[in-house]
């Protein structure tokens, strides 16, 4: 089985879990917020986590980690960490020709690449996002992971997609934050250095991304 393969089990594995908490009708409610989440095991979450980190750091893919700010149930953990391996998985066979199926990426942010300025590919391709982000949801004068907590909000935000669980929805909102807040944000504040390999990797992350919003 060779590497894409393997992660394509991986995620299917997920969805498996995912899938069947569902089926079953197994929630945990947040006592402060009411918000419902999926419930599964421990044993099934930790298994889960331990393989794909495994497979992630066996090829080096730095970027793609979740960060975990309290309390947070094992499934909303595995609905974040699932988005970003789905996307590593889209980008596995692209190489520097293959950039241009990107088709969500802005031209400039292309160029940027094909000049080799790799940091500001980045940054071009995820402050577009954020642009995006501002003028579907009306909130002209937020930023960052503010603006995402009021655009993707589940209770209310405009850009929240009605038809996922309310658990889903939260982890498309902290995908967008997270993506903003960790790979935007740095290059605005400090200098930062990603090799050929992690700025397409972070760029099919981007038109990933994008292609959500083009639904909004």
């Amino acid at each position: 089985m060779d590497k894409k393969e393997y992660l394509k089990t991986i995620i299917n594995e997920a969805r498996v879990i995912l899938a069947t908490a569902e089926r079953n009708r197994q929630f945990i409610a947040n006592p402060l917020t009411g918000q419902h989440s999926l419930l599964i095991s421990k044993y099934d979450y930790e298994k889960w986590m331990t393989k794909t980190n495994d497979f992630l750091n066996k090829y080096n893919y730095k970027n793609y980690q979740v960060t975990v700010k309290g309390q947070v149930p094992y499934s909303e953990i595995m609905l974040s960490k699932l988005a970003i391996v789905t996307a590593l998985y889209e980008s596995l066979d692209l190489d520097e020709d293959d950039i241009c199926n990107l088709n969500l990426i802005p031209s400039k942010t292309i160029k940027l690449f094909r000049d080799k300025h790799y940091e500001s590919a980045v940054f071009s391709a995820f402050k577009q996002i954020e642009i995006i982000i501002r003028e579907k949801s009306g909130f002209k004068d937020l930023y960052g992971a503010n603006l995402v907590k009021n655009a993707f909000g589940p209770t209310k935000g405009p850009l929240r997609d009605s038809k996922l669980l309310s658990s889903e929805q939260t982890a498309q909102m902290e995908l967008f934050s997270g993506a903003l807040c960790s790979i935007k944000n740095p290059e605005s504040h400090r200098d930062t250095k990603y090799s050929r390999q992690e700025t397409i990797e972070l760029l099919n992350l981007a038109n990933y991304l994008l292609r959500i919003l083009q639904t909004k």
